[in-house]
C-alpha cells in the first residue's frame, strides 16, 4: 500500500492499473528500508553550498504543480548554479508525461546546441 501510495505522488491520476504498475517498479527497485532511506536524505540534505562549484551546463526541467517537490526547490536550484537554464513545464507530476515530451526535447536539444563546441 505505500508504494502505491507513492507512486500516486509520482503520478497523480494515473489509473489504477498503472499506479499498481509503478508501485511494483518501486517495490521491485528497493528495499523498504532503501527508499525510506531514500526519502530522508532527498528531503534532508542541503546542498545548496556546493552549487556554485558545478561548472557543467545544467538544463531543469520541472512540472509546476509537482507533487513531490515544490517548483521553488528547481528554481533555487537553477539560480544556484552558475551555468543553468530552468525550463517549467506544465504539469502536476513529477516523472516526464508524453504530453510534455515535444517540450522537454527541445529544451534538450536547444542547451546541447547551446553549450557544443
Amino acid at each position: 500500500m505505500g508504494s502505491k501510495i507513492f507512486a500516486d505522488l509520482y503520478r497523480p491520476g494515473a489509473c489504477d492499473d498503472a499506479a499498481w504498475h509503478l508501485a511494483k517498479v518501486f517495490r521491485d527497485s528497493a528495499t523498504a528500508d532503501v527508499a525510506a532511506d531514500y526519502l530522508l536524505s532527498m528531503y534532508d540534505h542541503d546542498v545548496s553550498d556546493l552549487l556554485p562549484s558545478v561548472t557543467a551546463p545544467a538544463l531543469v526541467l520541472h512540472y509546476s504543480r509537482d507533487p513531490l517537490i515544490p517548483v521553488r526547490g528547481s528554481q533555487d536550484l537553477a539560480a544556484g548554479l552558475p551555468h543553468a537554464t530552468f525550463v517549467p513545464l506544465d504539469g502536476r507530476v513529477h516523472l516526464p508525461e508524453a504530453a510534455t515530451l515535444e517540450q522537454i526535447e527541445e529544451a534538450v536539444v536547444e542547451h546541447v546546441r547551446r553549450y557544443a563546441g
